[in-house]
């Protein structure tokens, strides 16, 4: 979105300044019009049921009321997969990176008669998840760090650097940052405060960080509409 706002204030300066001005107010205009866009993280503005809203219009969950989505319940590595899985493919984020060998697993053969096994399959060759020394760890709850790494990789389609001493996903949690889909959780994580990256996320952060990945679409393609019409 950046790149888009930058091409806007260069072209404002190629043409008079007249129009220059006309632009740039109904460009304003058009933002105010959407007083999510000016908030600092784009995640917190959504009600939990608007998440959940979101989630079920979409397909990625059969509850269409809150309490019965259980918003607070921790989510495994093995349901987590099958969400961001779904979602990568709703969204044409899923890209083949991996191929079968190298997406074997010792610990999910129990999974065989599920969807879930599947679905973890899927995740490494989509890139998303790793897994660590030939396992899955499918029972392990996702952490927050997980969580967004897995996020940036679906978006950015590759994996970013993971070898800060400090903690493997501080590079996630910069992009997050830049992007303004960070949970308030995770506000004041940083190389000084690593442990909100180590805590575990609950399922409605999670869908949260997918309906603001699709609020972040949609505005960067009503931008690119807006540009197009001006």
């Amino acid at each position: 979105m950046k790149k888009l706002l930058y091409a806007l204030l260069l072209w404002s300066l190629l043409i008079t300044p007249t129009f220059a001005n006309d632009r740039w107010g109904d460009f304003l205009e058009f933002l105010a019009n959407d007083e999510r866009v000016a908030k600092d993280t784009w995640l917190e503005y959504s009600s939990d049921q608007r998440v959940v809203d979101f989630l079920h219009s979409i397909g990625m969950t059969k509850f269409p009321k809150l309490n019965d989505f259980l918003p607070n319940n921790l989510i495994t590595r093995a349901e987590a997969s099958k969400f961001f899985v779904k979602f990568a493919e709703q969204q044409g984020l899923a890209r083949k990176v991996n191929d079968e060998a190298a997406c074997s697993f010792s610990d999910i053969e129990k999974y065989q008669k599920s969807d879930l096994y599947q679905t973890m399959l899927q995740s490494c060759q989509y890139g998303l998840f790793n897994g660590s020394e030939g396992k899955f760890n499918p029972d392990g709850n996702l952490t927050n760090g997980e969580a967004i790494a897995v996020l940036i990789r679906m978006i950015e389609g590759k994996k970013l650097d993971e070898s800060s001493e400090l903690h493997w996903s501080l590079a996630y949690l910069k992009k997050v940052k830049e992007a303004r889909l960070i949970l308030n959780q995770l506000a004041t994580a940083g190389e000084t405060n690593i442990q909100p990256l180590n805590q575990n996320i609950n399922r409605i952060d999670m869908g949260r960080l997918f309906e603001g990945v699709n609020y972040k679409k949609n505005l960067e393609k009503k931008i690119a509409e807006f540009l197009a019409k001006h």
